[in-house]
């Protein structure tokens, strides 16, 4: 899945569970936690594989089940100390999803062999061709134009639309947070 796929998963999955808790549209915080914690797997993986070879795949250590529960024992203990724990749940929450999106295609394919990172290093990872050839921006480059019309964009297009709708969580958030930033740097 692509990172605009994983995302739109994940503010999916955002959106409709604080609904369902609290029947409010998910709030800004949230949201990046959503943002951070869709594309962190691949933004661990992909360069420690790809370009510095220090493990099997892009699909490795931090899509290990293994690995996000080290996380969320981490995350649940900063939000318990910082009161965060709505912000902490999201986090967790979509990097299972984006784990398991990643897997579901080759589950439904019964190709098992491609699971082994969901507990690696216990399981050995599945080696795909060529991957360890990548460059994260090669990756981007060579996509196909028709790899971008999937149902990914469909899922894309009603998590922006929802996301529109729930008043665009996070864009506040991030602006505050980056005049604080930048405050601070004067």
């Amino acid at each position: 899945m692509l990172p605009w796929g994983h995302l739109a998963v994940g503010y999916l999955c955002l959106s409709l569970a604080v609904r369902l808790r609290y029947r409010v549209s998910p709030r800004g915080p949230a949201a990046i936690a959503v943002a951070i914690g869709t594309q962190l797997p691949d933004l661990i993986d992909k360069p420690l594989a790809w370009r510095f070879g220090v493990i099997p795949s892009g699909r490795s250590l931090a899509h290990s089940l293994l690995f996000l529960a080290v996380l969320a024992a981490i995350a649940w203990a900063l939000a318990t100390r910082y009161d965060r724990r709505l912000e902490a749940g999201a986090f967790v929450g979509v990097y299972l999803s984006h784990i398991l999106a990643d897997m579901l295609p080759a589950a439904l394919a019964g190709e098992w062999a491609q699971l082994g990172a969901l507990l690696w290093p216990i399981t050995p990872v599945y080696q795909y061709p060529e991957e360890l050839d990548y460059t994260i921006i090669g990756f981007f480059l060579e996509l196909e134009p028709a790899a971008l019309v999937t149902p990914e964009l469909g899922l894309t297009i009603v998590a922006v639309a929802l996301w529109v709708h729930d008043g665009t969580p996070g864009i506040g958030t991030a602006l505050r947070a980056g005049r604080r930033l930048r405050s601070r740097w004067e």
